[in-house]
């Protein structure tokens, strides 16, 4: 698992490795639900989206796309959350400037359709240049250490960098080499 909130109990995982015929209650811990968008056709990555089983978790279909990013909608008893797995691999089969307009219209749709939702899009983006992403959808990466060697590859960027008082990057609970990026509210 690359990046864990305590406090919204959510959890967005990439490069899963997990395909169609892996039975979803082998990965997800009792008390929690997943959304997971496997790789099709070809080996390795994925991502995933794990969340306590008493919020509402829905998958946005209406988000979906050939890149490998998961968008659900998390309701919580007092606030809805807008939230992305993706993963952005080194050698991409797509142009970086696609992404990042997909990217670009999805979270200008949320805020236009109510400028109070949080958006938060986490996990691996390897060299994707995103500075001008957050910039243009006004957004704020959180994550300031390495978390792979001397990089930040693993990114948590939100529309309301308030609502988490602490980012911490530590060593993860799984083999991997990269570390794991840790929110508390």
């Amino acid at each position: 698992m690359r990046i864990w909130n305590p406090v919204i109990v959510t959890s967005l995982v990439c490069e899963t490795w997990i395909h169609e015929g892996f039975p979803t209650h082998l990965i997800c811990p009792a008390g929690f639900r997943v959304i997971r968008n496997d790789r099709k056709n070809r080996r390795g990555d994925g991502v995933a989206i794990f969340c306590r089983d008493d919020w509402k978790l829905e998958m946005l279909d209406k988000f979906s796309s050939n890149f490998e990013c998961l968008w659900v909608r998390i309701t919580t008893p007092n606030s809805v959350f807008y939230v992305c797995s993706l993963y952005h691999p080194p050698e991409p089969v797509y142009h970086e400037e696609d992404l990042l307009e997909f990217l670009i219209d999805i979270c200008e749709r949320i805020t236009c359709k109510d400028p109070n939702n949080t958006v938060v899009i986490g996990d691996d983006v390897n060299n994707l240049k995103y500075k001008d992403f957050l910039n243009q959808s006004s957004l704020t990466k959180l994550v300031k250490e390495p978390t792979r060697k001397n990089k930040i590859l693993d990114v948590f960027i939100t529309n309301k960098p308030f609502l988490w008082k602490k980012t911490q990057v530590v060593q993860s609970a799984v083999r991997t080499d990269h570390h794991m990026v840790v929110n508390l509210s």
